[in-house]
Protein backbone atom coordinates (compact mmCIF):
# COMPACT_ATOMS: atom_id res chain seq x y z
CA UNK A 1 0.00 0.00 0.00
CA UNK A 2 1.54 3.36 -0.96
CA UNK A 3 0.57 7.14 0.14
CA UNK A 4 -0.91 8.91 -2.32
CA UNK A 5 0.90 11.32 -4.03
CA UNK A 6 -1.06 14.53 -3.35
CA UNK A 7 -1.26 13.73 0.44
CA UNK A 8 2.81 13.24 0.21
CA UNK A 9 2.90 16.49 -1.52
CA UNK A 10 0.44 18.45 0.66
CA UNK A 11 2.94 17.18 3.38
CA UNK A 12 6.03 18.63 2.57
CA UNK A 13 4.13 22.02 0.99
CA UNK A 14 2.98 22.60 4.45
CA UNK A 15 5.72 22.09 6.82
CA UNK A 16 8.65 23.03 4.75
CA UNK A 17 6.59 26.32 3.91
CA UNK A 18 5.88 27.04 7.57
CA UNK A 19 9.81 28.06 7.52
CA UNK A 20 9.73 30.75 5.76
CA UNK A 21 6.01 31.80 6.70
CA UNK A 22 7.26 32.09 9.88
CA UNK A 23 4.46 29.61 11.16
CA UNK A 24 5.54 27.33 14.13
CA UNK A 25 6.70 24.47 12.76
CA UNK A 26 5.98 22.08 15.31
CA UNK A 27 2.18 23.06 15.75
CA UNK A 28 2.72 22.37 12.06
CA UNK A 29 4.20 18.94 11.91
CA UNK A 30 1.65 18.21 15.22
CA UNK A 31 -1.26 19.08 13.16
CA UNK A 32 -0.09 16.96 9.86
CA UNK A 33 1.03 14.18 12.00
CA UNK A 34 -2.85 13.80 13.36
CA UNK A 35 -3.90 13.82 9.64
CA UNK A 36 -1.79 11.41 8.65
CA UNK A 37 -1.02 8.95 11.67
CA UNK A 38 -4.33 7.14 11.02
CA UNK A 39 -2.77 5.93 7.54
CA UNK A 40 -0.09 4.84 9.14
CA UNK A 41 -1.30 2.85 12.32
CA UNK A 42 -3.79 1.31 9.17
CA UNK A 43 -0.90 0.31 7.71
CA UNK A 44 1.07 -0.88 9.98
CA UNK A 45 -1.74 -2.90 11.46
CA UNK A 46 -2.62 -4.91 8.54
CA UNK A 47 0.77 -5.09 6.19
CA UNK A 48 0.74 -8.60 7.58
CA UNK A 49 -2.97 -9.13 6.38
CA UNK A 50 -2.43 -7.42 3.18
CA UNK A 51 0.00 -10.09 2.07
CA UNK A 52 -1.68 -12.72 3.23
CA UNK A 53 -3.89 -14.98 1.16
CA UNK A 54 -7.77 -13.45 1.12
CA UNK A 55 -11.01 -13.68 -0.48
CA UNK A 56 -11.43 -11.19 -2.97
CA UNK A 57 -14.17 -9.34 -0.49
CA UNK A 58 -11.36 -9.75 1.96
CA UNK A 59 -9.20 -7.77 0.14
CA UNK A 60 -11.91 -5.50 -0.77
CA UNK A 61 -12.92 -4.44 2.24
CA UNK A 62 -9.31 -4.26 3.73
CA UNK A 63 -8.95 -2.07 0.37
CA UNK A 64 -11.99 0.11 0.99
CA UNK A 65 -11.30 0.97 4.31
CA UNK A 66 -7.86 2.01 3.21
CA UNK A 67 -9.22 4.28 1.00
CA UNK A 68 -11.49 5.77 3.14
CA UNK A 69 -8.79 6.41 5.17
CA UNK A 70 -6.15 7.95 2.54
CA UNK A 71 -9.37 10.71 1.82
CA UNK A 72 -9.93 11.43 5.34
CA UNK A 73 -6.36 12.33 5.53
CA UNK A 74 -6.37 14.15 2.53
CA UNK A 75 -9.67 16.17 3.51
CA UNK A 76 -7.73 16.67 6.67
CA UNK A 77 -4.23 18.02 5.22
CA UNK A 78 -6.57 20.22 2.37
CA UNK A 79 -8.43 22.24 5.97
CA UNK A 80 -4.81 22.77 6.87
CA UNK A 81 -3.85 24.20 3.18
CA UNK A 82 -6.89 26.64 3.94
CA UNK A 83 -5.89 27.18 7.27
CA UNK A 84 -2.24 28.00 6.53
CA UNK A 85 -2.38 29.46 2.72
CA UNK A 86 1.35 30.60 2.57
CA UNK A 87 1.92 27.02 2.40
CA UNK A 88 1.02 27.08 -1.04
CA UNK A 89 4.98 28.98 -1.76
CA UNK A 90 7.66 27.11 -3.48
CA UNK A 91 9.85 24.61 -1.04
CA UNK A 92 13.25 24.29 -0.70
CA UNK A 93 15.33 21.66 0.21
CA UNK A 94 16.13 23.06 3.62
CA UNK A 95 12.54 23.47 4.21
CA UNK A 96 11.57 20.26 3.42
CA UNK A 97 14.58 19.13 5.45
CA UNK A 98 13.47 21.04 8.49
CA UNK A 99 9.68 19.52 8.30
CA UNK A 100 11.13 15.92 7.72
CA UNK A 101 13.20 16.40 11.08
CA UNK A 102 9.67 17.80 12.78
CA UNK A 103 7.70 14.78 11.65
CA UNK A 104 10.31 12.54 12.64
CA UNK A 105 10.25 13.90 16.53
CA UNK A 106 6.40 13.98 16.11
CA UNK A 107 5.34 10.92 13.81
CA UNK A 108 8.09 8.63 13.24
CA UNK A 109 5.69 6.28 12.05
CA UNK A 110 4.47 9.01 9.43
CA UNK A 111 8.14 9.52 8.23
CA UNK A 112 8.64 5.46 7.60
CA UNK A 113 5.08 5.67 5.55
CA UNK A 114 6.11 8.53 3.48
CA UNK A 115 9.21 6.80 2.29
CA UNK A 116 7.85 3.14 2.19
CA UNK A 117 9.16 1.94 5.47
CA UNK A 118 6.02 0.51 7.42
CA UNK A 119 7.31 -0.85 11.07
CA UNK A 120 5.51 -4.14 11.86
Amino acid sequence: MKVSPSVYFLLLLFGATACQSGADLDAVARETCACLQPMADFMQENTAAALQEQSAEQAEALTDRFEKIIQEGETCTGKLEDKYPEFRDDVSPEQEAALRAALAQRCPDVVQMMDGQVAE
